[in-house]
């Protein structure tokens, strides 16, 4: 097993799988994204971590049905992603069909609906940040919105002087 610095792709810790238990031990520097993968699999788990003590159990085969404990960080990064994972396919299926579509007025009215998508992200992303704003993890999802969206990239100081405490530290907050 082996936990990887999810921004540098850096390897940060190692384990060996004994019994279908596994235990890795690192210092992070911050609190990040980090991806833990397993040798001999295509999974891929991520994770939002710091210096806590996390538990996950569950099967490596179904790592949507992992149950975590202790990281308060990881707890609010599957908050996040339960709200706007399906908002974000909706909107990214909508934008490969409006690119697909061949016929005009189609395709604008395709175009439309990826607008209100998007705005619905949008607006999902800002009443969490609002609970959340002292998180590093709503500093994440704030810079993976400004990549995707230009009407965040453009008022992008409105959104990060909403920020405070943790929220302003890091590698998410220096991007």
């Amino acid at each position: 097993v082996t936990l990887l610095d999810g921004m540098a792709n850096k390897e940060v810790a190692t384990a060996t799988v004994v019994g279908g238990n596994f235990e890795l031990k690192t210092t992070l520097a911050s609190t990040g994204v980090y991806v833990v993968s397993f040798k001999g699999t295509k999974t891929q788990i991520p994770l939002f971590v710091g210096n806590d003590k996390l538990i996950m159990d569950g099967d490596v085969n179904a790592p949507k049905e992992i149950v975590y404990q202790g990281s308060p960080s990881q707890d609010l990064y599957q908050f996040y992603m339960k709200k706007l994972d399906p908002l974000m396919s909706a909107y990214f299926g909508s934008l490969g069909a409006a690119q697909a579509e061949k016929e005009a007025t189609k395709k604008d009215s395709i175009g439309k609906q990826a607008e209100l998508q998007s705005q619905s992200i949008i607006a999902e992303y800002v009443s969490t940040s609002k609970l959340n704003n002292q998180s590093p993890v709503t500093t994440f999802f704030l810079f993976q919105m400004a990549n995707i969206f230009p009407a965040v990239k453009e008022t992008l100081t409105d959104y990060y002087a909403a920020l405070e405490g943790d929220a302003k530290k890091g590698t998410f907050a220096d991007a």
